[in-house]
């Protein structure tokens, strides 16, 4: 019987629509993920094979979380069939077992969504044999890189969400309950997730993952490229066990299923009995027959009123809604757990305008199931309900029972908004933070939140309106949400083009608006001008009596829009098509907007135009003289100046390429003149100007380029807005404002799929670290070397405006004001120009002035800041070489970006990043800190010492300015506070080498790689600290700058840097320095056991077992093991060592010899151990550091 019920239900879902477009559904989608790089499913990283077996089975494990809708439309339908047909009664009238009857229908259900998900793989697999596609990146077909993930990860996920869904369904004998549990499991998963990303919890979260998602990127996330390309993962571990408990976990919920659900027990009614009452007798001789009202507006608006109160009533006190509800409380709630503003785990105040931008994220997918559900349920609860007919005879007008479902609709969703600003505002009072901003809440939440759902639910109610039932209407919703999630990847990326959207606004506190308020009410208008004719159209199909055919209301609709109606409709196309007028002239005739794809075919030209001159020689810039205007209101900059350009080559120049600053607008402009030159070809297109001299320039031989350059922001862009221009934090470099001499290969294509489309060559290398012809050149300004800089610079009076340099005179002349800057010396073309109304905080400290320019609401860190500052000048001045300036400023921008950033004396640092971390906590990493001491460190490490513009030229600046600032901060919290940093650094360096474009380079040789030179820097020269000792290692970093401080004649390279160390290093630090720098090494260390053993004297014998390994990675991640002999730290601990609090939970450091294999490790202390292990403040690269450390 289990059998034949198995095959039925299997042929009966098999002949049903769902099945075939289900199958086509996912089949398409993964087929287009496969062959067309705009569509992913996962993004594999740029070296990951489409179908190698880590990136098939992500793709099956993400498809395998939406695939719980799959599984609820099959598993539903086979759970509440006999109840939807009302055939209960009789099939359970029948001598059929329960069981067989249950489960056999259930696996019959359970096959057949195996089988749609079959496609999956399948999909991919055809892909692969397209004969169109890049085939650099697919590999080989290999049968059990498909069949793998979809036995061992996919069935036992889906298999947990059948019986889940089996029992909801048959429990409530609703498939739209079942729906909304979906719904809600899906909310609960995604929210859930924030704690896969706090290394603390990973291996917990891992585990509690039903889908296996979360384990299997757990086991895979230190693979490097060449792993992910061909291994699966060993059935061991953590994703054994998250299968095991998972399967575990479903046979539980079947069992239950079984025994707790009787099917031939009858449903008791919840409600109370209904009261009978007798209908009161009316004498038809005594009856008053009043006369039929004819309602007035009055009357209309009072119903609409009513209605409304009504439809938001029927929707608030609903289960799916309080359900929904629920949901999204706990979604916002880990969301401030888990806050994604975090840096190092160390979370920012609750300002408001995050608390604002959290709001969004939480609601937004709620906000759309509501819509989709919701205007469902108001659309269709009177034909549902029986009460049609009834309602349609009512005298009230059309109009208003469309716009009261609307209204209630609008109701519900600024009533979960408010409640996400109450919500948002408890919290910020629990955290003792009370500048609530309520002005920002009500604009922020009404115009770029509510408003765009508002019109969405526009069009949703249309689709039901049009649709034959409810069910239809949500299919048609869903496939909206779709299409405009494909729109980007088709070439659709003008947000005219994405109903509702506008382009992305981001709040600044400095800023607030900025220039994105135009931008919205332009975009709002256009959308809300199309809905008002949708609007109309609803009114005008909306069912009114027995006929519901769409044919017949579209056939009659000319006659049920009445004059206001065809007015309104008129109106709303009068003002869509101006309002579309008005942005396709802001955004193609005033700005320009370019698409993705033509971006990289412009960038390709330029790169097949002008890179076969890129070895003509170049004058470099000797000096710079600048005259800026700056218009915060109307965010112009006019900058005027001049360039003193001198050949210092051995060759004479008749002719050089200049690149143009990039226009911010068509108005934007740039001219030049030239001392002895002229223009002799200009391409706009591309920004580039051929200069010819009347005579060629000798070697040697200066001369003056003059410059105007015209930054000027007209109206509103779609896309590429200029956000460095701004009414208030205005924030420019050199590269962004002004010409640059030489052929630029930053503005070329890095990605090497998009090259190979285009019959480009592989991506550009940086310059071989051997390659000499590029040590007389730095990295950052390869063309220029150091320049003598002076700068005037004009804002409004209420600004101070900041460049590089000392204030030689400050003036206030026509209402603008004036600040004259010029340097005492040399610096690199590197440099600046700021703008902003903020406050200041001044210090000063042994003859530096210290000055930290913020919004007067982000002083929360000001002082740390100062405090850092103090610490690193001391440190940094005793160590390595006097600070060669007398101020140190500070500098707070608008959070557009968010990184800090080091000019001579002057430090740029986003309001995100630094100005509102919550420092309260003192086992908070207090990245701030360290953020500041890192920025501080660039004035000796890229300002006094800059690398050659070759290979390893970043770890010159990047890696000795982590260590600089790794010691300031050790020297302030002591070792056992950097663990955690260390562990987040390994982390990233870990995780960075999988996502690797070309090849993982050793540090030495690291090209703009930033796992490189800023993780692993810092482990790097961490750990070589620990073994050489303080005073050898910063010895030889005094050498460095002995050499090559402030030195334009020659560069160093890490060469040079690993020299120095040599020459400090004793003879057994000669091979870690060779492994750390020149190979790319991998340790991994486990504290397999330990024992501790009182002995008679009251002191305590400690076992440990560890195993040890060596390995070798080559640039594409294969590893071939080394013989190790190596000393690491071993540590006996009275606390984790991420608990540490004082020395005394210290027991004992020392360093031991490790061998390969098993090492057994006894040690003796006098108080009981509770933790050991090896290396455990995380000083080596150590891939199992999650292991490194036991409880005893």
């Amino acid at each position: 019987m289990f059998i034949k019920l198995a095959r039925t239900e299997w042929r009966y879902l098999r002949r049903q629509p769902s099945f075939f477009v289900t199958l086509l559904v996912f089949f398409l989608l993964t087929f287009l993920a496969t062959v067309v790089d705009q569509v992913q499913i996962g993004g594999p990283g740029p070296n990951v094979l489409i179908n190698g077996p880590w990136n098939i089975a992500m793709t099956q494990l993400i498809l395998s979380l939406f695939a719980m809708f799959l599984v609820a439309n099959f598993i539903g339908n086979t759970a509440t069939r006999d109840w939807s047909s009302q055939m209960e009664g009789i099939v359970f009238s029948t001598p059929l077992k329960p069981a067989a009857y249950l489960w056999g229908r259930f696996a019959g259900s359970w096959a057949v969504v195996m089988l749609v998900f079959a496609t999956v793989p399948l999909a991919i697999w055809f892909g692969s044999l397209m004969p169109w596609v890049d085939s650099e990146r697919f590999g080989p077909t290999v049968l059990s890189y498909y069949l793998w993930p979809y036995v061992y990860l996919v069935m036992p996920s889906l298999l947990f969400c059948a019986a889940l869904f089996y029992a909801l369904a048959i429990a409530t004998r609703s498939m739209m309950a079942m729906y909304l549990g979906v719904v809600g499991f899906f909310i609960l998963y995604l929210s859930s997730q924030g704690l896969l990303s706090d290394p603390q919890y990973r291996d917990v979260a891992a585990l509690l993952d039903p889908f296996g998602i979360g384990a299997f990127a757990s086991v895979t996330r230190y693979w490097t490229t060449i792993e992910l390309n061909t291994m699966m993962p060993a059935m061991e571990g953590v994703l054994l066990h998250n299968r095991l408990l998972w399967l575990g976990v479903t046979a539980v919920l079947i069992g239950l299923t079984h025994w707790l659900i009787d099917l031939r027990r009858p449903r008791k009614s919840r409600g109370k009995p209904a009261r009978r009452e007798t209908a009161p007798t009316i004498d038809p001789l005594n009856a008053r027959i009043r006369p039929n009202p004819n309602p007035g507006m009055s009357t209309s608006l009072w119903q609409l009123w009513l209605r409304s109160r009504f439809e938001m009533s029927q929707i608030v006190r609903s289960w799916p809604f309080i359900i929904l509800l629920l949901l999204t409380v706990f979604q916002f709630s880990n969301l401030l757990m888990y806050d994604p503003n975090s840096w190092y785990g160390t979370n920012p105040w609750p300002i408001t305008r995050y608390m604002v931008d959290y709001i969004g994220w939480s609601f937004d997918l709620i906000m759309l199931i509501i819509i989709a559900y919701y205007t469902a349920e108001v659309v269709w609860r009177e034909r549902q309900s029986g009460m049609g007919d009834i309602v349609d005879s009512l005298p009230t007008p059309d109009w208003v029972l469309f716009v009261s479902k609307l209204m209630g609709l609008y109701l519900v969703i600024f009533a979960l908004l408010a409640l996400g600003v109450v919500l948002a505002s408890l919290y910020q009072a629990s955290q003792g933070f009370f500048e609530f901003e309520m002005a920002q809440y009500l604009v922020r939440i009404s115009a770029y939140t509510a408003l765009p759902f508002m019109l969405i639910a526009v069009l949703a109610v249309l689709l039901q309106v049009v649709s034959p039932n409810k069910f239809v209407g949500i299919g048609l919703f869903v496939l909206f949400i779709i299409t405009t999630l494909i729109f980007h990847g088709i070439g659709l990326e003008h947000s005219a083009f994405n109903f509702g959207s506008s382009p992305m606004a981001t709040y600044s506190d400095i800023n607030q608006y900025g220039p994105f308020a135009q931008t919205q009410f332009w975009y709002m208008l256009y959308w809300a001008a199309l809905t008002l004719v949708l609007a109309v159209l609803s009114h005008g199909l909306w069912q009114r009596g027995p006929e519901s055919a769409l044919r017949y209301r579209l056939r009659h609709l000319p006659s049920r829009l009445g004059p206001y109606s065809k007015g309104l409709a008129g109106t709303g196309l009068l003002v869509f098509a101006a309002s579309g007028a008005w942005i396709a002239y802001n955004t193609a005739m005033l700005n320009e907007s370019v698409t993705s794809r033509a971006q990289l075919d412009l960038q390709a030209d330029y790169e097949q135009t002008y890179r076969p001159h890129e070895e003509l020689p170049v004058p470099a810039i000797a000096s710079v003289f600048l005259e800026v205007d700056i218009e915060p209101e109307t965010r112009r900059l006019s900058a005027s100046g001049h360039y003193q350009l001198k050949n210092r080559g051995d060759e004479p120049i008749d002719r050089f390429l200049l690149m143009l600053p990039p226009h911010v607008s068509r108005a934007s402009a740039v001219s030049l003149e030239v001392e002895q030159g002229r223009e002799s070809d200009r391409d706009e297109t591309h920004g580039a100007v051929w200069v010819e001299f009347d005579s060629p320039m000798a070697p040697g031989e200066q001369r003056r380029l003059e410059f105007n350059v015209d930054r000027i922001n007209q109206g509103f862009a779609d896309r590429g807005r200029d956000l460095r221009v701004v009414r208030n934090g205005t924030f420019i470099n050199n590269f962004e404002l002004l010409p640059m001499p030489g052929y630029q290969s930053s503005m070329e294509i890095s990605d090497r799929h998009e090259r190979r489309k285009r019959d480009l060559p592989p991506p550009r290398r940086m310059n071989d670290l051997d390659d000499d012809r590029h040590h007389a050149g730095n990295y950052l300004t390869p063309h220029t070397d150091f320049i003598d800089f002076e700068a005037i610079i004009s804002t409004h009076p209420d600004q101070v405006a900041l460049a590089p340099g000392y204030i030689e005179r400050e003036w206030t002349e026509n209402g603008r004001r004036y600040f004259h800057y010029k340097m005492d010396a040399p610096i690199l073309s590197f440099f600046n120009i700021m703008s902003a109304d903020l406050a200041l905080t001044e210090d000063e400290h042994d003859g530096v002035a210290i000055k930290i320019y913020h919004h007067p609401d982000h002083a929360f860190n000001v002082e740390r800041m100062i405090e850092s500052v103090r610490d690193s000048l001391d440190y940094f001045s005793r160590e390595f070489s006097p600070y060669q300036h007398r101020q140190v400023r500070i500098i707070e921008f608008p959070g557009y970006s968010r990184f800090a950033q080091a000019f001579p004396n002057t430090i740029p640092y986003s309001e995100d990043i630094g100005f509102i971390a919550d420092l309260r906590d003192p086992d908070d990493i207090d990245y701030v800190y360290y953020v500041t001491a890192h920025e501080v460190a660039h004035q000796w490490w890229a300002h006094q010492v800059v690398g050659a513009n070759v290979q390893g030229a970043e770890v010159l600046s990047e890696s000795l300015s982590q260590y600089s600032a790794l010691m300031v901060l050790e020297e302030n919290y002591g070792p056992a506070h950097l663990r955690r940093f260390l562990k987040y650094e390994l982390d990233n360096y870990l995780r960075g080498r999988a996502g690797e474009a070309l090849e993982e380079q050793p540090l030495k040789r690291s090209e703009s790689q930033p796992y490189i030179h800023y993780q692993k820097g810092s482990l790097v020269m961490y750990a070589l600290r620990d073994r050489m000792g303080e005073e050898a290692v910063n010895r030889a970093l005094r050498q460095l700058i002995d050499d090559y401080a402030f030195r334009s004649d020659l560069y160093p390279t890490t060469r040079d840097l690993i020299a120095a160390l040599r020459a400090e290093a004793d003879e057994d630090a000669q091979q870690l320095i060779t492994d750390l720098f020149e190979r790319i090494v991998l340790f991994e260390l486990r504290t397999e056991s330990g024992e501790v053993e009182e002995r008679e004297d009251g002191r305590f014998d400690v076992t440990l077992t560890i195993q040890a390994r060596k390995l070798e990675a080559d640039g594409q991640g294969e590893e071939t093991e080394q013989p190790l002999d190596e000393w690491f730290d071993i540590g006996l601990f009275t606390a984790h060592p991420d608990d540490i609090e004082s020395d005394s939970d210290v027991l004992y450091f020392q360093r031991h010899r490790l061998t390969d294999g098993e090492n057994i490790i006894r040690i003796t202390v006098d108080e009981h151990p509770s933790h050991a292990g090896v290396d455990p403040y995380v000083k080596m690269i150590n891939r199992f550091s999650d292991e490194n450390v036991t409880r005893l």
